[in-house]
């Protein structure tokens, strides 16, 4: 490989602007031609040029070589890790990234890599809805084209349900917050129930005598289909109860919470950052800023699948829910009493996963299957919208190890068994940025996938009664 570097120049992936403009052409396997642009302060960091490649190990030592890899290059934007044999491993490459690349061309025969995404910017500049575009002016949509066909930023997300969409039911919804962010965002949360939406003194949902079933989105701030397709299924169900009788069903004998933005300040950031993927609190001792939310949930952290540098994407915080968005999320859950079902919805690689990612042992027997019975009904219900298949099983074993997640907190400190880490769309033709037209379908899929969640919930609940 040939590589021409201009020297001087601060990576896209750090805290500081570009100040240069950069360009590198690497010659080789991948015919990658990546480039840095001049970006000026306080603008949007832009990736023109940046690719994507995906490295498939076919033995244990390409796995075991791919994880070197990842432990040598820590502050690399990798997009998915090191896992099984098969199980492939994405990563950005920049102008920047010469001898990442020339470390993963020297893999060739246990691994396979190869140009996932030829120009990451490219997909930027057309993923959300051509009416928010940049220069389009903000949040003017085609005359008939509805609110949930579009990516919105965090302002709008909040109005958007709390006074044009929850007081236009408020038979069965309501809205609540749990608390705010670092910087000062609040975490809303949408309540769905046929029973009473009564509250505590602070304001927050009190339980209703029906089992909660809790969903969230965006704890990783970058993947906005997260959110959007959520987004979609509350408004599915508000405006298909009383018509709908399984949508109505679930309604009137669960009592449903939806966590519109997990981390809101990641969130807001990724307009300037569009691949930011932690919380924006600063960290003592480092100019790094953020730590990962789901590595920092109050059960097994930090063990394995995460990190303690606070420049890693992985970096599981100073201690135990040091982030008060994981440790609001905490509170409310663990105050409730009464969670029959949790899912924390995620991107990408059409998974659905289960307990447990810090350990590769399973579950009790009895749990482990009741797990596995509901992933099934979930992504077969799921498959039958559009025919996309999901895989479903254990973190550890399914994806790569992972402590300190919500999933495993859920379970594991509160004995929701039925806790999932769904990884939505896609295979990693679009990866973390799906264009706007896989909105509606992906939440028309988690719709489906939401409500088998619910009835088996609700099916399997006398046994557990009894149990008890």
């Amino acid at each position: 490989q040939s590589c021409t570097v201009v020297p001087n120049i601060l990576s896209i992936w750090g805290h500081g602007p570009i100040i240069d403009v950069v360009r590198i052409k690497m010659f080789g396997r991948f015919g990658i031609a990546v480039a840095a642009v001049a970006v000026s302060v306080g603008s949007a960091v832009r990736f023109d040029g940046d690719q994507v490649v995906r490295c498939k190990p076919s033995t244990h030592a390409g796995t075991e070589a791919l994880a070197q890899i990842v432990k040598a290059f820590p502050l690399n934007d990798w997009w998915t890790r090191p896992g099984s044999i098969g199980r492939p491993v994405d990563v950005r490459v920049s102008a920047t990234d010469s001898a990442l690349v020339e470390q993963l061309y020297a893999l060739n025969g246990a691994t396979n890599c190869t140009v996932l995404i030829d120009d990451v910017q490219k997909l930027i500049d057309t993923e959300n809805h051509p009416s928010l575009r940049a220069g389009a002016g903000r949040d003017r949509r085609q005359a008939n084209d509805p609110w949930t066909w579009a990516y919105h930023e965090y302002d709008e997300i909040i109005r958007h349900f709390t006074q044009d969409i929850v007081p236009k039911h408020e038979r069965i919804a309501s809205v609540f917050n749990i608390g705010k962010s670092f910087e000062g965002r609040e975490q809303v949360v949408v309540r769905i129930s046929g029973g009473q939406h009564d509250s505590h003194p602070n304001g927050t949902a009190r339980a209703n005598g029906l089992p909660a079933f809790w969903m969230e989105a965006l704890i990783h701030s970058r993947e906005w289909i997260t959110g959007a397709s959520m987004y979609w299924v509350i408004e599915a169900i508000l405006e298909e109860y009383g018509t709908n009788d399984q949508i109505t069903k679930v309604v009137d004998q669960m009592d449903l919470y939806f966590l519109l933005v997990t981390n809101p300040d990641g969130y807001v950031f990724t307009q300037e950052n569009r691949v930011w993927r932690k919380t924006r609190a600063p960290n003592t001792g480092s100019n790094c800023i953020g730590t990962d939310p789901n590595r920092n949930w109050d059960f097994e952290w930090c063990t394995v699948g995460a990190s303690s540098n606070p420049c890693d994407d992985t970096y599981c915080g100073s201690k135990a829910a040091s982030q008060q968005e994981v440790a609001q999320v905490q509170t409310f859950v663990g105050n409730h009493g009464d969670v029959a079902a949790f899912i924390d919805f995620h991107a990408y690689s059409q998974l659905w996963l289960t307990a447990w990612g810090w350990t590769d042992a399973q579950p009790p027997r009895e749990d482990y299957a009741l797990q596995q019975e509901c992933a099934k009904a979930a992504t077969d219900a799921l498959e039958t919208v559009h025919g996309t298949r999901y895989k479903y099983g254990p973190v550890s074993t399914t994806i790569y190890p992972a402590s300190g997640s919500s999933l495993d907190w859920a379970y594991g400190v509160h004995d929701i068994k039925l806790a999932f880490g769904p990884e939505g769309r896609d295979l990693g033709q679009f990866g973390f940025l799906l264009p706007w037209t896989e909105i509606v379908p992906s939440g028309q899929e988690n719709l489906a996938a939401v409500l088998a969640t619910a009835e088996f919930a609700l099916r399997t609940r006398p046994q557990k009664a009894a149990e008890q």
